[in-house]
């Protein structure tokens, strides 16, 4: 088993003698899990599964991706947080001097993130519809990182809204899209060219596109930024 530092801080790669990759983050909160993972001790450190099937960050790290911003000490608005898989590895990656609001529609998933957000200091619960940011700008504050996995069909509408609301000029996006979501009835790679157009053409420059489809299927996975001017 070899296990390597990743770019981003507070990230590993593992690689196993079967030829199996993994990512790790070095545990927030030692001791405690969030989905079942299992934890790890290595050089003193302890360190989460982060497993790519329930994540689409960590999918996007086993699948190459070399432009992820640093998310240490940073403000992350988080969109469709769910019960908070891939936002307690954000947390993960942040340590404490970071600060993750998590926006949750649904009450069901939400009931699990504010449980979550109680051990986890750098978390912040928002139920609210990712649709209304006037509605939780009131808690917010400008953000150097938008992550949005909300699948659907007015995703991107959605995640230019937030931008425009939220994201600093020297900020960065990541999109989860979810092509099924958008339009069953052309191909997949056809929904991604016409999303990455739209983010283009509103004034977005488009750093890295990832096919994620190997861990998540007919996903793609955005990283972008407001283009200079």
């Amino acid at each position: 088993m070899k296990i390597d530092r990743y770019y981003l801080d507070n990230a590993f790669l593992m690689e196993r003698e079967d030829g199996a990759r993994y990512v790790l983050t070095k545990n927030l909160v030692p001791g405690a899990t969030v989905y079942g993972e299992q934890l790890i001790n290595y050089e003193g450190i302890e360190l989460r599964y982060w497993n790519p099937y329930r994540s689409k960050l960590s999918a996007a790290i086993l699948s190459g991706a070399e432009h992820l911003p640093s998310f240490r000490s940073k403000r992350l608005l988080y969109l469709g947080a769910a019960s908070g898989t891939t936002a307690s590895h954000v947390s993960d990656l942040m340590d404490l001097d970071g600060l993750v609001y998590c926006v949750e529609f649904s009450t069901r998933n939400a009931r699990n993130l504010v449980k979550l957000c109680e051990l986890r200091v750098n978390m912040i619960p928002i139920v609210s519809d990712a649709r209304q940011p006037h509605v939780y700008g009131a808690f917010m504050e400008p953000v150097d990182i938008i992550y949005q996995d909300v699948s659907q069909p007015d995703q991107v509408e959605i995640l230019k809204t937030n931008i425009e609301w939220f994201l600093k000029k020297s900020g960065y996006f990541l999109l989860a899209l979810k092509t099924q979501s958008i339009d069953t009835t052309i191909p997949p790679e056809m929904v991604h060219q016409k999303v990455l157009g739209q983010l283009e053409s509103s004034g977005y420059q488009v750093v890295e596109s990832l096919n994620i489809h190997q861990y998540q299927a007919h996903h793609w996975f955005i990283i972008g930024k407001i283009r200079d001017e």
